[in-house]
């Protein structure tokens, strides 16, 4: 904390309260006075250096899990390049999908994703220890399965764990993965219609009598025949 009025405040309403229910220090200010003269954080859960700890999902966990096994000097910086990394991967699918399955122009992918990834907020999540870009790759993992001209068994199971990645990484995706899987529902049902339209009685007769319609045409190459029947 960096704002000494405030922290006096916020004790004095402290000890207001811890005043009327009694000596025990039940109320606590923004401060703790066990750590760092009194002047360390007490809004979050703190380490035994007095550092603020954000606990996240388990996912996150798990995937900066190899980079916090470093020594404590080279554990934090290898987790930012981690989340670092994620990022460029993002933003290569990112251009993969859209040249691939959209027939987007390269050099156009390219620009856009490559300015989006360099603006905000992408380009703060990419260096902090948040979900959102690990999120953000699993959600196009999905796009890419569900954009695929053939599905076979490699794309259902990246489709699989991109939906379960999501709720792990934060419960606050877990309506992501359901728009996600309803979408891909949707898709699946319409592609299975089209079909099945397509080997339909009523399709199969239309057909017939199409194909039967232009047997019936004249042949056009065939030369009309001259006078005196010569061609």
């Amino acid at each position: 904390m960096q704002a000494p009025a405030l922290i006096d405040a916020s004790i004095a309403i402290s000890n207001a309260r811890d005043s009327l229910d009694g000596s025990t220090d039940l109320d606590q200010g923004l401060t703790t006075s066990q750590m760092s003269g009194g002047t360390a954080s007490n809004i979050a859960p703190l380490d035994a250096n007095g550092r603020r700890v954000s606990p996240h999902d388990p996912l996150l966990g798990v995937l900066l899990a190899p980079a916090m096994a470093l020594p404590p000097d080279a554990a934090w910086p290898a987790a930012k390049a981690t989340l670092a990394i994620l990022a460029a991967l993002l933003a290569g699918l990112t251009t993969w999908v859209a040249v691939r399955r959209f027939e987007v122009r390269p050099a156009v992918a390219g620009l856009v994703v490559g300015g989006l990834s360099a603006a905000m907020p992408l380009a703060s999540y990419g260096t902090q220890v948040y979900p959102e870009v690990p999120a953000a790759l699993a959600v196009m993992v999905a796009v890419a399965v569900l954009t695929a001209p053939r599905v076979g068994l490699r794309h259902v199971l990246g489709f699989v764990a991109a939906i379960v990645a999501l709720p792990w990484l934060a419960v606050k995706y877990a309506p992501v993965a359901a728009v996600v899987v309803l979408l891909a529902g949707a898709l699946g049902y319409g592609m299975w219609s089209w079909r099945a339209k397509r080997r339909s009685p009523a399709m199969d007769r239309l057909r017939d009598r199409k194909t039967e319609e232009l047997h019936r045409r004249p042949d056009p190459d065939e030369a009309a025949p001259l006078p005196g029947g010569k061609r």
